[in-house]
């Protein structure tokens, strides 16, 4: 029911007539996301009762406030206070009007404002910052309707879509304002969409601006390779390695967290770290929250922390670069994710991401990989030179461990009689000392029947790529990488696993690639470069990135994991695309 100024009703229970012209309130929210609320003349309120995505359309965007501004411990949407100006700038507009102001409501009449579901929101009223709609007050009761001024209120998420247990929330809050009579009965009702900002993750093509990594004894070298090589492009950040009582160390920092962002417009954007699933030690299972929340640095944990799964970690979760698949366009590109149907990551994170649905998430096949995750088989890097394919240019290259690739390099060097040059050079332990030299390798026809059934794998998972990403041949770079059969048939990386790199991105979507050190072949015995290296920095020519190799081996290698695996990165959410901009998603 709905009705403009100038409308006339029975207000009264004598049925008494009504004066020639009543005054009304009017929502206003920022359905044209230009960072105000819309102030118009209130001929058109419908326009606030609808929510679209995609170039020039309207509904209005909230934030999850899940920073911390200062003030009370702990994410800024669990208070019910605002923190200062840092977290009013988290705060969506909305304003109450009477109109037309010259108008007053008859003695006894009211109004309120409510909203779908109270448990997602928080809203207050600007100036005093006293909180007069959420989980605690359902309902915002307007005091006296003959004020002069708007009422300005602040809009703040309390939860993503998705979030355990209550995964039916698509994210859509709709705000209703009535006005009632002096004898309860309704007057006018105006109604007011809103979305949630979803949390998204960004990629390789994004800018890196801070870089983690355990502070310990053992990798000491590699730290100080990452402060002279990468120190000036982003800030290294290196809390002290926590130990696990009775197995060990944690050196495995990408496995920890997801550092994602939202964004609401204009163009407000904070960092948000996800945890894992996995239950690990409290020093690094708490860390995200403990020592990373603060201003524009929020924390969101889909589900509790209740068992361990290799899956759950988060080299096991990456994103493409931006993407067009069937004719859709992922303006963020699109999450992947490892999938084995023994070991699964943990059915509450994959619904949490496939919530947000901008970056619809899809799995691949890890299940053939012992440790299993998909940062163990490709990354995507920058890249300058356009496509092949006509009329598409991309931006970026698969790199894709390539044990084909390896196997060709090898037999060529048998071919040239450097059948004996050696393997692993510096490193006095190995997986197998029998498999150290080419001609050994050559000669193994087991170890090399293993590494055709890898590489059978790893087509197929180039496959899906070719399908999730809409990518083609000449999307993929093969990056030389030689794998270890496992006892239960599974497989573990052989060699340095090339392509389970830090890609460290600068502002021009140019990155220095620190790739761990392959320690293959080695037929210059003046220089410690094998020939795996040589292949990789020829396939990379011309991409106007830089190449680092980084000695791994003895720090994470032979401990199931390589550089990435062992650091994590903090990357600039992008300026220059809109979520809400892009077509087919809500």
């Amino acid at each position: 029911m709905s009705n403009g100024p100038g409308s006339c009703r029975e207000y009264g229970s004598d049925r008494e007539p009504c004066p020639l012209q009543l005054p009304t309130l009017t929502l206003h929210v920022d359905a044209d996301r230009d960072g105000v609320a819309d102030d118009h003349d209130g001929s058109n309120l419908s326009i606030f009762d609808s929510w679209q995505a995609g170039p020039n359309t309207k509904g209005a965007i909230i934030l999850v406030n899940n920073d911390n501004d200062g003030g009370p411990r702990g994410l800024d949407n669990r208070n019910r206070v605002v923190d200062g100006s840092g977290d009013e700038a988290d705060l969506a507009p909305a304003l109450i009007k009477r109109r037309p102001p010259g108008l007053s409501f008859p003695a006894g009449w009211s109004a309120r404002l409510t909203v779908s579901d109270p448990s997602k929101i928080r809203i207050f009223k600007r100036g005093s910052w006293l909180e007069v709609l959420g989980p605690r007050r359902r309902v915002f009761r307007i005091p006296d309707l003959n004020f002069t001024q708007p009422i300005e209120l602040g809009m703040e998420a309390i939860q993503y879509p998705g979030i355990y247990p209550d995964h039916g929330f698509d994210g859509l809050l709709r705000l209703t304002l009535e006005v009632r009579n002096a004898s309860n009965r309704v007057h006018s009702t105006q109604s007011a969409r809103i979305r949630v900002a979803p949390w998204l993750m960004p990629n390789h093509l994004d800018k890196t601006e801070e870089i983690y990594i355990v502070r310990a004894m053992f990798n000491r070298s590699i730290r100080q390779t990452l402060a002279d090589e990468v120190g000036g492009m982003a800030t290294i950040t290196t809390p002290p390695m926590p130990f696990l009582s009775g197995v060990g160390d944690d050196r495995w920092f990408q496995d920890i967290m997801e550092v994602g962002f939202s964004r609401f417009p204009p163009d407000h954007a904070i960092n948000v770290a996800m945890p894992t699933a996995n239950r690990r030690r409290p020093s690094f299972d708490l860390y995200p929250r403990r020592r990373l929340l603060g201003a524009d640095y929020g924390y969101v944990r889909p589900v509790a922390t209740n068992f361990y799964s290799s899956l759950n970690s988060f080299g096991n979760l990456e994103c493409s670069p931006p993407v067009t698949v069937n004719g859709r366009e992922y303006k963020f590109g699109r999450i992947y994710y490892g999938h084995d149907a023994r070991r699964r990551m943990h059915w509450g994170v994959r619904r949490f991401l496939q919530r947000q649905r901008v970056q619809e998430p899809f799995p691949i096949d890890t299940s053939w990989l012992y440790v299993g995750h998909v940062d163990e088989v490709c990354s995507m890097i920058p890249w300058r030179s356009s496509s092949d394919i006509p009329g598409v240019q991309r931006h970026f290259r698969v790199a894709l461990a390539s044990p084909r690739y390896a196997l060709e390099i090898i037999q060529q060097l048998v071919d040239v009689g450097q059948q004996n040059a050696q393997m692993f050079t510096g490193e006095s332990w190995g997986f197998d000392r029998n498999l150290r030299t080419p001609g050994a390798i050559m000669r193994s026809r087991w170890f090399q029947s293993r590494q055709r059934r890898a590489q059978r794998k790893i087509d197929g998972v180039k496959q899906q790529l070719v399908n999730g990403l809409g990518l083609s041949d000449t999307d993929f770079i093969e990056i030389p990488v030689l794998f270890r059969p496992m006892e239960d048939g599974r497989y573990l990386a052989y060699t340095c696993d090339s392509v389970n790199m830090l890609v460290v991105t600068r502002a021009d979507k140019t990155a220095k690639l620190m790739i761990p050190k392959p320690l293959g072949p080695i037929i210059d015995p003046s220089g410690d470069a094998c020939v795996f290296e040589q292949e990789i920095e020829s396939v990379i020519t011309g991409s106007g990135n830089e190449v680092v190799f980084v000695r791994v081996f003895r720090e994470y290698h032979r401990l199931m994991g390589e550089l990435h695996c062992g650091t994590n990165s903090r990357r600039r959410p992008p300026a220059d695309v809109k979520w809400w901009e892009q077509v087919g998603v809500f």
